[in-house]
């Protein structure tokens, strides 16, 4: 049977039609079964388009799945999830001794979010997710705190899901798979469209994020609390209900709301620079910590300006919330959105580390 190719010219899969179909085709637009792009394979004739009185019609367009002969993406069977594709350029070949060791170059647009850039990864794993990543997709609701890891390989990357997570392609989901030299991985990520390819542009260095045991923290010195003194007014707080019912969801008595301060003593023992050694004490609930703003201020870059917000409502009753802060907040190690605090705890700001201390009010003898 005759039979025609077209080849999509944005990301080169190749399909193979009957002949009889060319003219229904010939200036139409249609739409890539793999990477969902459009483009008009075939150039248009004006004499062979319809018309009416309201100028030219659009020809119905075409279904090409099922004349998918060959995919860059994905060597392996399209319909097959969970496959390990290798991207390769659909250009030229690529040379299977390759040494070298490319650059990645990351562009990302979205919500919030506009990026192109270049990295060297070295020996490092670049990280894609929702937070604490070197790609932070913050409006990508679906997307798991730390979703794609990205290692450079000779001649290219290697990429992969992290704990399960599948990464979609076009129309399949794979568990892990290799860019090529010359190649590149096109993704949509919630709201985010992101493209992955080598390149031998210079790029700059990446942070160390990947997942490994934290060090043990230095013993810390004995905390004397701070003599009892008069509890001053409680500071005016914005919409005293929400927090009040935030807390309750986490478990907490609310019944009693009262000023929490009256009978603990609660604050920070700074761990590392630049604040080891200092000690914080909070006046009033909730506190805030950041680097310009708040109760407790932090002169560290890695600490954002309005960082977590701390609440007490009594006696073995604390929690913290992280106010959307950049480099995130951690509680023993685990990163947290919200969550309850207790004595001991060593609480995380961007990677400064302080220990919680929450002790009884001394009653004057």
């Amino acid at each position: 049977m005759a039979s025609f190719e077209i080849v999509c010219e944005h990301c080169h899969s190749r399909y193979v039609l009957p002949v009889e179909l060319r003219e229904q085709l010939r200036g139409a637009m249609t739409t890539c079964s793999v990477c969902t792009r459009e483009w008009t394979p075939l150039p248009a004739d004006s004499r062979d388009l319809p018309v009416d009185r309201g100028g030219w019609l659009e020809r119905p367009r075409l279904a090409l799945h099922p004349y998918l002969q060959a995919n860059p993406y994905l060597d392996a069977a399209a319909s097959v999830p969970e496959t390990s594709p290798v991207l390769r350029s659909a250009t030229q070949p690529v040379r299977a001794s390759a040494r070298t060791r490319p650059n990645l170059r990351v562009l990302a647009i979205g919500p919030g979010l506009e990026l192109d850039a270049v990295f060297e990864l070295g020996r490092l794993s670049f990280l894609i997710g929702g937070h604490g990543t070197h790609l932070e997709l913050m409006h990508a609701s679906t997307l798991p705190d730390r979703a794609i890891r990205i290692r450079s390989v000779e001649g290219g990357f290697e990429f992969e899901g992290i704990d399960g997570y599948l990464i979609p392609i076009g129309p399949v989901s794979v568990a892990a798979g290799r860019i090529e030299t010359g190649a590149r991985l096109e993704l949509m990520l919630g709201p985010y469209r992101v493209t992955l390819e080598a390149s031998s542009a210079p790029g700059g260095p990446i942070r160390d994020l990947d997942d490994r045991p934290a060090a043990a923290p230095p013993p810390m010195a004995p905390v004397v609390p701070p003599k009892p003194t008069p509890a001053p007014a409680p500071a005016p707080v914005a919409d005293m209900s929400q927090t009040v019912r935030g807390l309750g969801a986490l478990g907490f008595d609310t019944r009693a709301f009262s000023n929490p301060l009256d009978n603990v003593d609660v604050g920070f023992l700074g761990l590392d620079p630049p604040v080891q050694g200092e000690s914080f004490w909070f006046k009033k609930s909730p506190s805030l910590v950041g680097r310009t703003t708040g109760d407790v201020l932090i002169a560290d870059t890695r600490v954002s300006g309005k960082h977590a917000q701390i609440d007490v409502l009594g006696v073995d009753q604390y929690s913290i919330k992280d106010l959307a802060s950049t480099n995130g907040t951690t509680v023993n190690d685990r990163a947290v959105s919200t969550t309850r605090l207790k004595d001991g705890d060593v609480v995380g700001f961007g990677g400064v580390r302080l220990r919680f201390v929450a002790r009884p009010k001394r009653k004057p003898a």
